[in-house]
């Protein structure tokens, strides 16, 4: 498999396209408005934020366009891969309170998708609780600003995309460390949840793949010295607190650093978009591919996964 500068793969189109068919299947089996029908043994239920859904990767999903599902999102291949029904109810940004309470971009509370026929759940939430993205978009635009450049597209977003406290030097460490304190309860119920309404299945918590390198910057990435130091204390405050409540629920986790380490914003081969892209900061689809094959590879060698479920044949 060979990826470019901007992180695109020319490994089997087909088996993206092959995607389509399982997303049209997913709709039927989750409506958004209603509450979740019973799913057939074997689902894989996406919850969480646009690093789930896949916001700007491919091809996105018609029947959820306004919460930004791609076809080929990280767990819609799994499910292919591992010959599983998807249901994907995770949704651009959502929080964690839009997993377990909150009705979100037109879909009820993303729980609803699991129950105890659930055999596997994927998820990645926990930035927009943290305000991950919105800071560096906001300290990204505090940059261009000070540089009396053009603002960019990503600058006129609403203020709750882009917190304003970001904007204003000195403000912004401690409603970062707030947010920070807050997350790991919040995970900690949405783990509850999963597990609460479906015990047997496996949980995937997969972390944010990282977009600042730990070396020099570029201007993908264009943030000053003391602002890409903020950027890379959050994100690995929001991988601590994501470990500690994974490991703490038994469930597999996939850190942002295995998922995604030395393929930043600015490396030749980047998992992550950069500044100059349509949905800055995400996940691109080679990020997304390697993500699935890792957890694919995973589960196949799980025996909490590959063993069958009490009472079937």
């Amino acid at each position: 498999m060979s990826e470019g500068r901007h992180g695109r793969t020319n490994a089997a189109p087909w088996r993206h396209l092959a995607l389509l068919g399982s997303a049209l299947l997913a709709a039927a089996f989750w409506p958004g408005d209603t509450h979740a029908r019973d799913l057939p043994a074997g689902t894989l239920v996406a919850l969480g934020s646009s690093y789930a859904a896949g916001d700007g990767v491919g091809i996105m999903d018609p029947a959820r366009r306004s919460c930004r599902n791609s076809l080929s999102s990280a767990a819609r291949q799994l499910a292919h891969d591992l010959s599983l029904e998807m249901v994907d109810a995770s949704c651009a940004g959502a929080s964690t309170a839009d997993i377990l309470t909150r009705a979100h971009r037109g879909f009820g509370p993303q729980i609803e998708a699991v129950n105890s026929r659930t055999r596997v759940v994927y998820l990645t939430v926990g930035g927009n609780d943290a305000a991950y993205i919105g800071n560096l978009f906001a300290w990204s635009c505090r940059t261009q600003r000070s540089a009396l450049q053009s603002t960019p597209k990503p600058c006129h977003r609403p203020r709750h995309i882009v917190p304003a406290l970001a904007t204003r030097p000195g403000h912004d460490l401690a409603s970062t460390a707030a947010r920070l304190a807050r997350l790991p309860q919040r995970l900690r119920n949405v783990l509850a949840a999963i597990h609460s309404r479906a015990p047997l299945a496996r949980i995937l918590v997969v972390g944010y793949l990282p977009v600042v390198p730990s070396g020099p910057l570029c201007p993908a990435v264009p943030l000053n010295t003391q602002d890409a130091e903020r950027a890379r204390h959050l994100w690995q405050g929001l991988e601590q607190a994501t470990e500690k409540a994974a490991h703490a629920a038994g469930a597999i986790y996939l850190s942002g650093a295995q998922a995604g380490g030395g393929h930043e914003a600015c490396s030749a081969t980047p998992y992550v978009t950069g500044w100059d892209a349509a949905v800055p900061y995400h996940p691109n689809q080679a990020g997304m591919d390697h993500i699935a094959s890792l957890l694919a590879r995973r589960l196949r060698q799980d025996p909490a996964f590959t063993a069958p479920l009490p009472g079937s044949p």
